[in-house]
This record gives C-alpha cells, sequence and structure tokens, in this order.
C-alpha cells in the first residue's frame, strides 16, 4: 500500500510552507529551490492538483521501489529513456541535452544498442538520399519505429506546446526548423520557447490563445509559409474541451 502523500503541496504552498517557518527567501529563488529539492532526491512531483497542477510531495512516498544505478548502466538507462521520450536522436543530441561528454554519450547509446533498446538508423536528406557520416546516423527506440510502421500515419498538423521536446530536446534543430526562424520561436533568444505550428513534422509558425472572453487562437505564420486554419478547428475544439474553455474562432495574423 502507497504511504499517504500529505503533506502534498502545489508551488504557492510550498512557498507559503517556507514563509510560515520563518525561512527568508524572494520571488526569484523560488524556481531554483524547487529545482534543488527535486534534483537531490528530496521531493518530486506527484498527483495532479485541482489547479491542473502537479503537487510536490516526499520522493520516498512517491516513488515505491526506486533504483540506484552508476557507471554504465546509468548512461544506458539515460540514452534509453531520452530515445523513448523523443524521436531519433543524434550522439551530440543526447551530449548536449543531458550534459555529458560525447565520449560518455556514445557509452550509453553503446550500451543501449547491445541491450535491444536502441536500433540504428539512417537520416535522409529534402531529396530523400541517406545523409553520410554522423550528421546522418541516428538513433532511436525500436518499439518508435514497429509503432510508425503499423499505426496510421501521424496527422499532418499539430499544434505544440511551448517547450515540446519536438525542438526543446534537440541541439541540432534542422530537421524541424529552418534555422532562419528561430527568432521566431525563441524572441530575443532568452531561452522562452513559444508554442508551434507544425505541418508534416515542420514548425510553420507560432499560436497563442486569446485572452478575451471570446477565448481563440491567433496563429503567426512564417513569412511565405501557408497555415490551414480549418485543419486546425479540430485541434483547437480539442484542446479547449480539455481546458473547459470555450474555442472561440482561429485568426492567421501577420
Amino acid at each position: 500500500m502507497r504511504p499517504p502523500l500529505e503533506p502534498a503541496l502545489d508551488r504557492d504552498g510550498l512557498a507559503r510552507a517556507w514563509t510560515e517557518a520563518g525561512i527568508d527567501w524572494q520571488n526569484n529563488w523560488r524556481y531554483h529551490v524547487i529545482w534543488w529539492i527535486c534534483q537531490n532526491g528530496l521531493a518530486t512531483f506527484g498527483p495532479i492538483g485541482r489547479a491542473g497542477e502537479p503537487l510536490l510531495v516526499r520522493t520516498e512516498n512517491w516513488i515505491e521501489q526506486p533504483r540506484a544505478l552508476s557507471g554504465e548502466s546509468a548512461l544506458r538507462e539515460l540514452a534509453t529513456r531520452y530515445a523513448r521520450a523523443r524521436g531519433p536522436f543524434r550522439v551530440k543530441d543526447l551530449a548536449w541535452w543531458t550534459g555529458l561528454t560525447v565520449t560518455e554519450a556514445r557509452s550509453g547509446i553503446t550500451a543501449a544498442f547491445d541491450s535491444g533498446a536502441l536500433v540504428q538508423t539512417l537520416a535522409r536528406d529534402a531529396a530523400g538520399d541517406p545523409v553520410r557520416g554522423a550528421a546522418g546516423t541516428l538513433w532511436v527506440d525500436p518499439e518508435l519505429l514497429e509503432s510508425a510502421a503499423r499505426e496510421a500515419p501521424l496527422p499532418e498538423w499539430r499544434l505544440l506546446a511551448a517547450f515540446d521536446e519536438h525542438l526543446l530536446g534537440y541541439t541540432d534543430r534542422s530537421a524541424q526548423l529552418d534555422q532562419q526562424h528561430f527568432d521566431r520561436i525563441v524572441p530575443g533568444r532568452n531561452g522562452m520557447f513559444l508554442s508551434t505550428v507544425v505541418n508534416h513534422g515542420r514548425v510553420a509558425g507560432t499560436w497563442k490563445r486569446r485572452r478575451t472572453k471570446a477565448g481563440g487562437l491567433e496563429i503567426a505564420p512564417f513569412p511565405d509559409t501557408a497555415i490551414d486554419a480549418a485543419a486546425l478547428e479540430p485541434l483547437n475544439r480539442t484542446w479547449a474541451d480539455f481546458h473547459g474553455v470555450d474555442a472561440g474562432s482561429i485568426t492567421i495574423t501577420g
């Protein structure tokens, strides 16, 4: 039986607990303190609260059967999980995202490959020809390849949230995004990614919800890029239904 999850607090509740305990803290510290608490295994995000935000709970109450990994086993697990959360990736993607050296990333990938958790595939250019060398070598979860062959094709259009791993999880984003448009995704290059409109896997623009009673979406397409507003209508309604708000209309700006 799982131990009781009390206290389970959202981030505001945790900050109030600090204040009530007489801890002197500042608003711009909160993110970093919560990050430190979670990174050091004291707490973790657990159940979803009433406001739709994951609640922080004691790690030992949420993770009932923890595993302690080190060395090659830890590198193998990290490479495997990275692949499961994304699509095909390059060695440099894993190294960049995790902070590992390229040598460590290769070791994890090799161990995952030897265990059958990863398979190797090749990238192709716009003409469909294989990309040679390290740039063309991709690693992928074999179950992803099997499901892609077995299931129906992915939808032509997607509305992805800000910070979605489609872009965030890679250092080389050329397959998803023309580099000339990067500043439109991260204005000012301040690290704050905008929500994206994706067509056949390529980012075609950005979107945001209108902060009005009528609601709806504002779509900002990239220059010389056509956005099919009618194709986005079902996605808009799905998002609105999930959040319990009116879908509103879709406006193409620019």
